[in-house]
């Protein structure tokens, strides 16, 4: 789907190389997990596939026919205006009433939160419909930066059942374990000095793979 070939970028003030000559893709459906210590590069990542920055030097090659979806942490991707149930009627002016609620039903929205404006649902809440809404666009790659982040256990129970269910690519930047080990298939590992190391398996394989 997408080819990072001899990719380097650094940021000014940094004396290091944040990508350093790192030739690395992704494959149809496959679920990737990016780890790494703070400042590594992990948002970078999906920055530089967003084409929100560009590479000092080297190849991104997206392949024709990429649809592409990007889970903020800001839910920078939902109207505040509206309540949910509005949020996914306008996406989906067709769809039978009794199916959008039960669709919301699925990620743990009460009769009343679904008539309750944006703005004053809980970061969690706005990050249920800002997933849902991902997984309802015309999107075979997502790229998602802390989804489960002011999920409580019920609510990433349902995100992470709804992400093994999707069927196309994902890479995920994420410090929850039992995220990764629940829907990734692949580790990247970022290791601070520009390196990336790839890792079969999920995240409980990746510590003891990484470990010996």
């Amino acid at each position: 789907m997408l080819d990072f070939r001899h990719a380097n970028i650094t940021f000014e003030g940094l004396d290091r190389q944040i990508l350093d000559n790192v030739t690395v893709g992704v494959c149809r459906g496959q679920k990737i997990g990016v780890v790494g210590p703070n400042g590594a590069g992990k948002t970078t990542l999906l920055r530089l596939i967003m084409k929100e920055i560009k590479l000092d030097s080297g190849e991104l090659e997206v392949m024709p026919g990429v649809q592409t979806g990007y889970f903020h942490q800001d839910h920078r991707n939902i109207d505040f205006e509206l309540t949910p149930e509005q949020q996914i009627q306008k996406m989906k002016p067709k769809m039978p009433y009794g199916d959008l609620r039960a669709l919301l039903g699925q990620f743990q929205f009460t009769p009343g939160m679904v008539k309750t404006q944006m703005s004053k649902l809980s970061g969690g809440e706005r990050a249920r419909v800002a997933m849902l809404k991902l997984l309802l666009e015309e999107n075979n790659l997502l790229l998602l930066d802390e989804p489960t982040n002011h999920l409580d256990t019920d609510a990433a129970d349902a995100v992470e059942d709804a992400l093994k269910e999707y069927d196309g690519a994902i890479i995920s930047v994420s410090h929850d374990r039992w995220f990764l080990d629940q829907v990734c298939d692949t580790i990247w590992e970022l290791k601070g000095d520009g390196t990336l190391k790839i890792w079969p398996g999920n995240y409980s394989e990746y510590i003891r793979r990484s470990q010996q």
